[in-house]
């Protein structure tokens, strides 16, 4: 693969390619040879230039994506996110040839030499690409010389563009100057690879068969939707039943059912005691056991959608509290330092700072300082996590608990 010098480095080339050919024709220049140039057109030739001016003009006035080679090495990252391999970047370029003379047929004759250069190279090859990139040994084109352009695996091809009236007319408006004798030529392909570090599979000793029915497991409904700290989760839907069944709760978090609890189309659990209040997800992983004694049996095989619910928390006030000080509240599961938390006291909410990062990562009891402010009464106590409520009792009629008598 080439690196990103690889674009300059074509330019380099083809321009090295026409600076030889016509000097080999100067005899029809009238002894002299014409400069060849790679600007935009307007700055081919200043506004205060004298005299007649002979210049042939290579200007890459385009990059597009090749088509052929835009996905492969595709996928770059796994499921963790780590970088597996490096795409190239292959490309397609653009270029205008352009001649430039005050002299009667000059500009004619130069695009001729140009243009039956281009049409008889047709495919750069390799031994030419190094020897004119080791022959850039002066500044600025120097830099080009470690494009490693020749040892890309593709081959550079040079090919004619037909550009309609239209196509023409828009270029040379865009360039806000003086039409030019014009043959526009495409190059591919260009293929820059990122020089980033990516991880390699160790090598396979020994490779396992194993054939199954395609059956992706499919989640159409959970409940009941708000749970609570090891409550019942029920999940309907289809082909969820599995010789080698995981749920999987975040990202992480792997649970196995028990045989007698789960059918093709429903699965009850309970809940792992270690998920976090909020919204969490679940989804029913079928797994494929190749029958070896590798760690990794069973390996991943298929994967249902995902499916969120709320966890709501639980909480255990005490008798009662003074005003001012600080409230001991403990809590089920246990809250993490950046969960966001608000304690509620009857309406009056109270919010609830981030733990400090020497704390640890979890914590079962809320230490939470009460306003001094507080009316002396009996207060209905709620706490939200990350969104998700306590619930308070009873279900139905007037609420009775649970309570928090501020002295």
């Amino acid at each position: 693969m080439s690196t990103a010098l690889a674009i300059g480095a074509v330019t380099a080339i083809l321009k090295g390619l026409l600076d030889n050919r016509l000097a080999a024709a100067s005899g029809d220049f009238g002894g002299s040879v014409p400069d060849v140039t790679v600007q935009p057109p307007d700055l081919v030739v200043p506004a205060d230039t004298q005299g007649d001016v002979d210049r042939l003009n290579l200007f890459l006035y385009q990059v597009t994506p090749n088509v052929g080679w835009r996905n492969i090495g595709y996928p770059a990252r796994d499921s963790q996110g780590d970088r597996i391999s490096c795409p190239p970047l292959a490309l397609n370029l653009h270029y205008l040839l352009s001649a430039y003379s005050r002299v009667a047929f000059r500009s004619e004759i130069m695009l001729g030499y140009g243009m039956q250069l281009l049409h008889e190279v047709g495919v750069l090859p390799r031994e030419l690409i190094s020897a004119r990139l080791a022959a850039l040994v002066d500044p600025p084109e120097n830099v080009l010389a470690v494009s490693t352009l020749a040892q890309q695996i593709e081959g550079i091809k040079v090919t004619p563009a037909a550009l309609s009236t239209e196509e023409v007319s828009k270029l040379w408006a865009a360039f806000q100057t003086h039409y030019r004798p014009t043959a526009a030529y495409q190059v591919s392909v260009v293929l820059i690879e990122s020089e980033l570090p990516a991880r390699a599979a160790l090598p396979v000793r020994a490779a396992n068969l194993s054939v199954q029915p395609f059956k992706r497991p499919l989640i159409n409904t959970i409940q009941p939707q708000i749970l609570e700290p090891g409550g019942r989760l029920i999940l309907q839907g289809e082909n969820l039943k599995a010789a080698n069944l995981r749920l999987r709760f975040g990202d992480e978090q792997l649970v196995t059912p028990v045989a007698t609890d789960m059918s093709d189309r429903q699965i009850s659990v309970t809940l792992p005691m270690d998920l976090s209040a909020g919204i969490n997800t679940v989804q029913v992983l079928h797994l494929v056991d190749f029958g070896t004694s590798s760690p990794d049996e069973p390996h991943r095989g298929f994967e249902s959608n995902t499916i969120a619910f709320m966890l709501r928390p639980t909480l255990t006030p005490p008798a009662s509290v003074t005003a001012g000080a600080t409230l001991n509240l403990p809590v089920a599961p246990p809250i993490g330092r950046k969960q966001r938390v608000v304690l509620f006291l009857g309406d009056r909410a109270i919010a609830v700072p981030q733990r400090s990062a020497a704390d640890p990562p979890t914590t079962g009891t809320l230490n939470i300082a009460l306003p001094g402010d507080l009316t002396p009464a009996t207060y209905l106590v709620r706490l939200r996590v990350d969104g998700a409520e306590s619930r308070l009792t009873p279900d139905t009629g007037p609420f009775t608990g649970p309570t928090l008598q501020v002295l």
